[in-house]
């Protein structure tokens, strides 16, 4: 909530400024994708990575309106200096509340502790949470998990590069997150999930590339 409030109030002064000043108040780099070979890749990537058990849901209704390059520098430069040397890197789907993406968007992702308000489940302990199904990450945009759901009818996605190192797979809930030797969890479907959750437990390991926005 000090996030949201914190770039509110920072973001407040630029909003009748131009588009110039309002981009410099929020630091990052953010442009809209072109349509072409790497929007079409995302596209096929969010429309083929639904997952089965979502299908006739509300969710599986949302479809792709635009995607926005965003670089956010500090986070950027973390990953690529520190995170990204961990290898295995993977691409993945985050999900979050569109009262939230404005901060995001400026600071980039935090780790809350798992007793926060509105943080939903935290299975694999406190850490940055991605998924390859777009769905997945999608229910969270709308707040399925959370209880909260959306009077909208659009969402945002981030899609990011996580970097998995080497994983720890399992098949059920592990809140301590992954053992000592591990960089990551890779939580597989079946046993405790519907669909598999990527999780890391360091920010450097983790850049976001585009924004998404999603509609029906």
């Amino acid at each position: 909530m000090l996030d949201q409030l914190e770039t509110a109030v920072s973001m407040g002064s630029a909003l009748q400024s131009s588009q110039a000043q309002r981009m410099d108040a929020l630091g990052s780099d953010l442009e809209i994708l072109p349509k072409g070979d790497e929007w079409n890749r995302i596209e096929k990537y969010i429309r083929t990575s639904k997952a089965g058990n979502h299908q006739g849901s509300n969710v599986w209704k949302f479809k792709v309106k635009n995607i926005f390059k965003l670089r956010i520098p500090d986070e950027r430069k973390r990953y690529e200096t520190g995170g990204k040397k961990v290898g295995n890197v993977i691409e993945v789907f985050h999900g979050s509340a569109s009262s939230n993406i404005l901060s995001i968007s400026k600071n980039g992702l935090i780790i809350p502790p798992v007793n926060a308000a509105h943080v939903c489940g935290r299975m694999f302990g406190n850490g940055v949470y991605g998924a390859i199904n777009s769905t997945k990450s999608l229910n969270y945009s709308l707040g399925y998990w959370g209880g909260r759901g959306t009077q909208y009818n659009n969402a945002f996605l981030f899609v990011m590069d996580m970097a998995m190192g080497t994983p720890q797979n399992v098949t059920s809930s592990k809140y301590n997150g992954a053992d000592k030797g591990y960089d990551s969890v890779w939580a597989k479907k079946g046993q405790s999930l519907y669909n598999d959750e990527l999780i890391t437990y360091n920010l450097n390991q983790v850049t976001i590339k585009y924004l998404v926005e999603m509609g029906q």
